[in-house]
């Protein structure tokens, strides 16, 4: 690979060293050796002092093109490292933060129908949990210019977000917001200028990050001034209809998700209670925003479990290697890294959680370099992480890569 590999600038760009535990994370190992477990067989990590590493044994690099890992035949590859030569020190990775923005309704509803304790309960542990994985933003609407006793305010459509997204403390804004003394609930469901609105507040944010777009809603959005009650669906939850604020905007509201998607922000769609009577609109919403089908939440005990899904959905399974971290005695060769899957932090490397290396992902099931210092879980590896049935992973270097089996 041409010795060390350098770490490439990536302007602009939000990063933070994932070290959650109970979520996707990738755990920090201090300066180790392999040792056989069970000779020609398998290697568990061995924590060491650094100090102890001997300084004037060789550390060997491959000739092999950066950003590829090692050409061997995997039956005579498999850990079969000498673990005097073989030295693992501290492998520090950064994942690829992502951005989404929070779109939620607070329309009367929410309140009337016992959603917005939960809503801002379920919201806050989320984004709490999820905090050095997405940065998280809140648009909420209507408007906070909304008077539940002056109609013509009842439709406002808010003109900026409530939290910005990479806010420091974007999770206790968020959930400070959904409290009892926050936003609170007041009037309609203006969704399709909202949606507008997040459009261009998204094209305004500083960052190379991915974005996305969370829409948390628990009826048919209305609104729409240029609509008339003889003529249109009425989303009273008894079919009447007094004033166009109360007709169905369904065609604009889809136009706008689409814009979003188009614009390269997809739209995931959260409908709660009363909003599986639109369930037609509310898919319709997710498929002009490039994420199929809705998640829908008849029950308040099944918000928090939702939410975390589509969080997950949503994060990155690439990730930044800081070769410049690494100690001076330390092995930089690409093609001597491997990673693992765990239950536990403290749950021993071993071959039944190794994720081999699987070039150009032709496999699907373990991990590629993309670039120099870009890696990426394959398929069914990042799968794993977004459905967090891994939930912690290390990485460690100074051992051949360990192909997929």
């Amino acid at each position: 690979m041409g010795g060390v590999v350098r770490k490439k600038e990536r302007a602009m760009t939000t990063k933070t060293t994932i070290t959650v535990v109970g979520m996707i994370g990738i755990a920090i190992f201090q300066t180790s050796a392999c040792e056989k477990k069970e000779a020609g067989t398998e290697y568990i990590l061995a924590p060491v002092d650094s100090d102890t590493i001997e300084q004037t044994d060789p550390i060997t690099t491959s000739t092999e093109e950066p950003g590829k890992g090692p050409e061997t035949d995997s039956d005579s590859q498999q850990f079969h490292d000498d673990p005097e030569t073989c030295a693992d020190s501290n492998f520090k990775i950064e994942g690829q933060i992502v951005d989404m923005l929070i779109v939620l309704d607070r329309s009367n509803s929410m309140k009337q129908d016992g959603l917005w304790g939960p809503m801002g309960n379920a919201l806050g542990e989320v984004t709490a949990q999820m905090a050095e994985q997405i940065n998280f933003g809140l648009l909420a609407f209507p408007a906070q210019s909304c008077n539940g006793l002056n109609l013509s305010t009842q439709c406002a459509t808010p003109t900026n977000v409530r939290v910005g997204v990479g806010h420091p403390d974007a999770a206790s804004e968020i959930a400070a917001a959904v409290s009892a003394g926050g936003v609170g609930t007041c009037g309609g469901t203006p969704t399709a200028n909202t949606l507008t609105v997040a459009l261009d507040y998204l094209g305004t944010v500083n960052d190379d990050n991915r974005r996305y777009v969370l829409l948390a809603t628990d009826g048919a959005p209305n609104c729409n001034p240029s609509l008339h009650c003889d003529t249109c669906t009425s989303t009273h939850p008894f079919g009447t209809c007094a004033n166009s604020g109360q007709c169905l905007d369904d065609s604009a509201t889809i136009s706008a998700s689409k814009a979003l998607f188009d614009a390269g922000y997809p739209v995931y769609v959260l409908g709660m209670g009363g909003s599986t009577k639109w369930s037609s609109i509310m898919n319709s919403i997710a498929q002009a925003g490039g994420t199929g089908a809705y998640y829908a939440v008849n029950k308040t005990s099944e918000l928090l479990a939702t939410l975390e899904n589509i969080a997950g959905a949503v994060v990155s399974c690439q990730f930044d290697v800081d070769w410049d971290d690494l100690p001076p005695q330390a092995s930089a060769d690409p093609s001597k890294v491997n990673f693992y899957c765990k239950q536990a932090e403290d749950e021993q490397a071993t071959e039944d959680n190794l994720v081999g290396y699987d070039q150009d992902c032709q496999d699907g099931s373990g991990w590629n370099w993309i670039d120099n210092d870009t890696v990426e879980f394959c398929a069914a590896a990042c799968e794993k992480l977004k459905k967090r049935s891994c939930p912690v992973v290390t990485a460690t270097f100074g051992c051949i890569s360990i192909p997929v089996q």
